[in-house]
């Protein structure tokens, strides 16, 4: 059968109304992308950094967020100013403001206020569900204006299981 005879029914449900013509799409005008960093992440998309151990993933994060809040290349890439949001869930406070005074220094960025806010949880989840985590989170983006959020490490949120455990 072809796709107009099928119908909705109980082999293709609500998703009848769901198809799209390759035709249409081809033709369709879309919004223009903006990216934050210039080939590699746009609004509203996420960005997962992954390597092991001690592979510098922090330092990494901490070049894209300062370069992202000060309109700074990153990588040799353009970047889109915006807000940014550190969560920082693994570095005790000293040794993460070492290395912010350390991108900084090194990327010789004159650090404007408001624009790169840290948030220090490292050993203040107990208690709390994912759920809850993410909410406070996004309710502090918003407050801020944060439009970039950066959660380093992610795994750290996995409080209600095993970091260990694939399934958790």
């Amino acid at each position: 059968k072809g796709l107009a005879e099928l119908g909705s029914n109980s082999q293709t449900g609500d998703w009848h109304g769901l198809v799209e013509d390759g035709a249409d799409i081809v033709t369709e005008q879309l919004p223009a992308v903006v990216e934050v960093v210039e080939g590699i992440v746009a609004e509203q998309c996420k960005l997962v950094i992954g390597s092991g151990s001690k592979s510098f993933k922090t330092w990494l994060t901490l070049d894209l967020g300062f370069s992202i809040a000060h309109g700074a290349l990153f990588l040799g890439r353009k970047t889109c100013r915006q807000r940014v949001l550190y969560v920082n869930l693994e570095l005790r406070p000293q040794a993460f403001k070492r290395r912010v005074q350390a991108v900084a220094k090194a990327k010789d960025i004159c650090v404007d206020r408001d624009w790169f806010r840290h948030l220090p949880l490292r050993g203040r989840l107990a208690g709390l569900s994912v759920r809850e985590i993410i909410n406070r989170i996004i309710a502090l983006a918003k407050r801020f204006g944060a439009r970039v959020v950066i959660l380093d490490p992610v795994y750290k949120l996995n409080v209600e299981g095993d970091e260990n455990s694939s399934r958790d």
